[in-house]
């Protein structure tokens, strides 16, 4: 099972260079490997122990029941594209289930390391694409088709997706190096793998990865301490002069001076309140959402910009889902960051406490770069996030039944095990 786990997750990061297509409407090979390790978990599950309830098991079933009903608007409006309309209601529940892929795949604290160094793993090894294309491509003057996008695309249109699946791993390379001191060796390895991140997120020129980046180290900063975000700063302008030019370049990129000398937004940041002004009036006219994916289609009706993203996903789900699609939305990303406060808060080692706040920054990180994009959805970035999350859940699950098996035949007073026990049975009741 667990080398089911690790090529899911493998398969995930890098499956634009994967065969993927079987020839099955709406059906590809990440969905076969994942139905196949349902399968595995169901007949095993049914003679193994049984778990306590996933922590994000109801926010999680009301953000389906949210997206299932905005598919049903999107239906009834029109059914030209069934398939199509099927297929996009797939591929936003499918990656929310590695939560639970992982959560009940996982037997052992030694699983879920290996998983979680793998995670790692790949993540530097799709940064380490992403040096490769800069470097093929050219380091030097911004270019828009020269911005890289390491394995999450074909060309230089997913450069922001990227930026940011990168920009979240900043935080737990850098947590990695700075807040833990028990092995130099895993600290030579974090320094070494933050420099590769750090490195990808400047060689995909999107500025909205840059300023993600400056707040999760400025997230580490402070949690290692005031003198840290001096050391932070002072290293930061070192690093200026060593950037690209096409980094700075692109930066200044954001304001622009008119023919009157007037200093105005560039046209992309320029469009966003717009945009976000129609998708509210979107709304307005129609409360209950336009349908699940119908966004682009509508947007022209209300603004200037026909065919156009939300570049917000909290605005994008309340113009197709409504306030229920919001709200379950917000609910779920909620309990996500209680799942990581919960997580740190019963951690029973040093590594396991950086590691959990690290998902905390993580989250951080995905919420922020989804005000300025769309990504919640997208399983490259996504599905690495449902993964860790089901994986750290069992670990904190697994420590503390250790940790109480060792208090019980110790013998220890119960006054501790007990205002544990409270606080493991916010978890859920038995599944």
């Amino acid at each position: 099972m667990k080398v089911l786990l690790a090529l899911i997750l493998a398969y995930t990061t890098f499956q634009v260079h994967l065969p993927s297509y079987l020839g099955i409407p709406g059906v590809n090979v990440i969905n076969i490997l994942v139905a196949v390790a349902f399968v595995i978990i169901f007949l095993v599950g049914r003679r193994g122990e049984r778990l306590d309830r996933p922590m994000l098991a109801g926010p999680m079933l009301a953000y389906f029941a949210a997206m299932i009903l905005a598919t049903v608007i999107a239906v009834a409006a029109r059914q030209d594209n069934l398939m199509d309309d099927l297929t996009y209601l797939k591929t936003t529940l499918f990656y929310p289930l590695f939560y639970l892929l992982f959560y009940y795949g996982i037997r052992t604290r030694r699983e879920v390391w290996r998983l979680v160094a793998l995670g790692l793993v790949l993540a530097v090894l799709a940064a380490g694409e992403a040096w490769w294309q800069a470097i093929e491509l050219g380091v030097g003057i911004y270019e828009e088709s020269h911005r890289a996008w390491g394995p999450f695309g074909e060309n230089h249109r997913s450069s922001n997706l990227a930026g940011l699946f990168y920009a979240m791993f900043v935080p737990v390379f850098a947590s990695l190096l700075v807040l833990q001191r028990s092995s130099t060796a895993l600290r030579v390895v974090a320094a070494i793998a933050l420099v590769i991140t750090l490195g990808a997120v400047v060689f995909t020129y999107s500025r909205s990865a840059y300023a993600v980046t400056l707040i999760a180290l400025a997230l580490v900063a402070w949690k290692r301490g005031v003198g840290t975000i001096a050391v932070l700063a002072l290293m930061g302008m070192l690093a200026l002069p060593f950037l690209p030019e096409g980094a700075t370049q692109r930066v200044q990129e954001t304001q622009v001076v008119d023919e009157h000398g007037m200093v105005r937004l560039e046209e992309s940041a320029a469009s966003r309140p717009e945009i976000w002004a129609g998708a509210l009036e979107m709304w307005s006219r129609a409360p209950m959402g336009v349908g699940h994916g119908r966004f682009p289609e509508e947007i022209g009706h209300y603004s200037d910009h026909a065919g156009m993203d939300a570049h917000n996903f909290f605005v994008l789900t309340l113009a197709e889902a409504g306030v229920f699609g919001l709200l379950a939305l917000v609910w779920l990303v909620a309990r996500l960051w209680r799942l990581g406060r919960w997580m740190t808060w019963w951690s029973t080692s040093d590594l396991a406490a950086i590691v959990t706040w690290s998902f905390q920054a993580m989250l951080i990180c995905i919420v922020l770069g989804n005000m300025f994009s769309s990504f919640f959805r997208e399983g490259a970035l996504m599905g690495m996030v449902w993964a860790l999350a089901g994986s750290l859940e069992r670990l904190t699950q697994i420590s503390y039944e250790e940790a109480m098996e060792e208090a019980g035949e110790a013998g220890e007073p119960g006054t501790d095990t007990q205002d544990a026990d409270i606080g493991m049975a916010s978890s859920g009741s038995t599944a």
